[in-house]
């Protein structure tokens, strides 16, 4: 699940340069917290690993959590960009008879 959203997040990296504050926490997450926990489980012992399997996947569902957020808060600020674009759309195009009538 992680694995696909952090997928689809980097392949609209471009997008996030629209909310610096997002891109900053992917590539913190990217560079440092899905590492760091991955070397942190990996550095257990074998026999320990099954014990401590819950811990390490509660902790990957929280960044998948926070991935998954961050997908979604740049796919609605390109929706209200693309509602914004409609009404620009419509004003563009109204016959400007109409406008006249709608001013008044």
């Amino acid at each position: 699940m992680m694995v696909v959203g952090l997928d689809e997040i980097i392949q609209r990296w471009e997008a996030l340069r629209r909310a610096p504050e997002q891109q900053d926490a992917v590539a913190m997450t990217i560079r440092r917290h899905l590492p760091r926990t991955l070397e942190l489980f990996l550095e257990l012992p074998n026999t320990a690993k099954p014990r401590h399997a819950e811990e390490f996947k509660g902790q990957i569902s929280l960044m998948a959590e926070a991935v998954a957020k961050t997908r979604d808060d740049v796919v609605s600020k390109d929706l209200q960009t693309l509602r914004r674009n409609r009404l620009l759309l419509e004003e563009a195009l109204a016959d400007p008879d109409e406008r006249l009538f709608r001013d008044l």
